[in-house]
């Protein structure tokens, strides 16, 4: 949501834009390695557990090699308990780890 005025300094009118785009949200994941984009997936509406395991099944797994080492920040699909529990990448013998905040 957009509030209709904002802060400036004395005297002086503040300007900017608010968002004009109205209806379904369309976000991205992927998977990135040292050289390029590996893989990428759009979707409608926000990231949440079911499409992040449809995401590591269908579009990472196929992918990974055995040397291969997937790193996930502590964002809440990466701390659902079935992409923690890594059944759901191993055929691939690839190293899975996320990254511990404090």
């Amino acid at each position: 949501m957009t509030v209709p005025y904002g802060r400036g300094p004395s005297h002086e009118s503040v300007y900017g834009d608010t968002p004009v785009a109205k209806g379904e949200r369309i976000s991205t994941v992927g998977a990135l390695s040292m050289n390029d984009i590996e893989t990428a997936m759009c979707f409608e509406g926000t990231l949440n557990s079911r499409v992040f395991i449809y995401f590591i099944q269908h579009c990472l797994v196929p992918l990974l090699k055995s040397h291969h080492v997937v790193v996930m920040d502590n964002a809440s699909p990466h701390k659902n308990a079935e992409v923690n529990d890594r059944r759901i990448i191993s055929l691939s013998s690839t190293l899975f780890t996320g990254i511990q905040s404090d």
